[in-house]
């Protein structure tokens, strides 16, 4: 028996409600929708029989998975959502209907693999964590993809919902997170009324290294949904930035050929913030432990290819054993003169995102009480505006 991921309600009542992936016996792998109601300070809560969601998963499907409802209230009616595969298909997400929370009924497929001309082909296996909601006049659908038989990426879609069939019309594909442990982000509604994700930054050893870290998953910082004029998917980071950092020291400098300088933080959690200008050849900025000469992650700038690269490397795993390098292209438009990227580390984590609203999750695995270093470089070119801001985390109690 278990139970996995679901979203919370409050019915008309105020009445909170949580809608969760349960197995439906002990005795098959089978699964179903569970119920649960809580008090008013969300501290108890009882599964209610009366309220489980029958008949599901859908009749008619050859399915390789089912689960992982999202509820939210569309109009004068709920509508629930769930991930899933199918077989011969793909990735596929399910949705049904309710006026009452309490009585569901199935009403077809919002978007399927192939279908959908989704995101590899629409080869994936599965689709999890299904998210969709409305940003200015388009749907933004949001699901975490399995390939290969293990989690992946996530991966949105963008586009207009047919009005008779609720189907999304998928107008724009593309990753939420560049980088390789941002999985199941959880989609809502922020305080000043914006769409907001928060996502699970996964071990970067991988499930069966994740006994021997520190570490077992950590929750992102909040990403603020927006449209770009031509319907693809831009982030930013959703925080008061004046309340979590203290600023302890700007280092101004202006780099010239083979130039490098670096800046030691108090800790272990910082900003750093780098305005690009007179982009020409490449350079670097690189995070490793105070006093190393291994670099933990570097983010590369080639004006030549017009890119943004990160690279993820060295003695990272569980041991201090090496980890595999790899790169991604995050924006060429990021490369322009003016442009700005925002690198926040928080003890394991690393996330960066750049001015055109493209982000990319890392973990990193510092030595317990050891300073994190910023090393910037130039690599034949003068690249920086001559401004790094290093900031400091305030903790809650510190």
């Amino acid at each position: 028996m278990g139970c996995w991921t679901g979203s919370l309600v409050f019915d008309d009542s105020q009445e909170p409600l949580i809608f969760c992936s349960s197995l439906k016996s002990e005795a098959s792998s089978e699964t179903g929708i569970s119920v649960a109601v809580g008090c008013r300070d969300l501290l108890y809560w009882n599964k209610d029989p009366l309220r489980q969601v029958r008949n599901v998963p859908p009749p008619g499907f050859d399915l390789l998975a089912f689960r992982d409802p999202f509820v939210r209230r569309v109009h004068a009616r709920w509508e629930m959502l769930v991930g899933g595969g199918i077989r011969g298909v793909g990735g596929g997400v399910f949705s049904y209907c309710s006026e009452d929370l309490r009585t569901w009924r199935f009403a077809g497929l919002v978007a399927a693999g192939v279908a959908g001309g989704g995101p590899g082909g629409g080869l994936e296996e599965i689709w999890e964590c299904p998210q969709l909601f409305p940003v200015d006049d388009k749907w933004v659908l949001v699901v975490s993809v399995w390939r290969n038989g293990e989690p992946d990426s996530v991966q949105w879609a963008t586009g207009p919902r047919d009005a008779a069939t609720g189907e999304l019309i998928p107008e724009r594909w593309g990753r939420l997170d560049e980088g390789g442990e941002y999985y199941a982000p959880t989609a809502f509604v922020d305080a000043s009324g914006q769409w907001t994700v928060l996502g699970w930054s996964r071990e970067g050893g991988g499930e069966r290294a994740a006994g021997q870290l520190r570490w077992a998953g950590v929750l992102t910082m909040p990403r603020r949904v927006a449209l770009r004029g031509d319907g693809s998917v831009a982030v930013s980071p959703a925080i008061d930035e004046g309340r979590l950092f203290l600023e302890r020291g700007t280092s101004h400098f202006r780099l010239g050929p083979s130039d490098s300088t670096s800046v030691v933080v108090e800790g272990q959690s910082a900003r750093v913030r780098v305005r690009i200008e007179e982009l020409s050849g490449a350079g670097s900025l690189r995070l490793r432990e105070a006093g190393s000469n291994d670099d933990l992650v570097t983010f590369c700038v080639d004006s030549g290819n017009r890119e943004l690269r990160t690279h993820l490397r060295g003695g990272l795993g569980p041991g201090g054993q090496a980890r595999e390098a790899y790169s991604c292209v995050l924006s060429s438009a990021d490369v322009e003169t003016g442009g700005e990227v925002s690198i926040f580390v928080d003890q394991s984590i690393v996330e960066l995102f750049t001015g055109s609203g493209v982000c990319s999750t890392h973990r990193v695995y510092l030595r317990s009480g050891v300073p994190l270093e910023v090393v910037v470089a130039a690599e034949q070119c003068s690249w920086f505006t001559g401004e790094v801001a290093v900031a400091v985390s305030r903790l809650a109690g510190a």
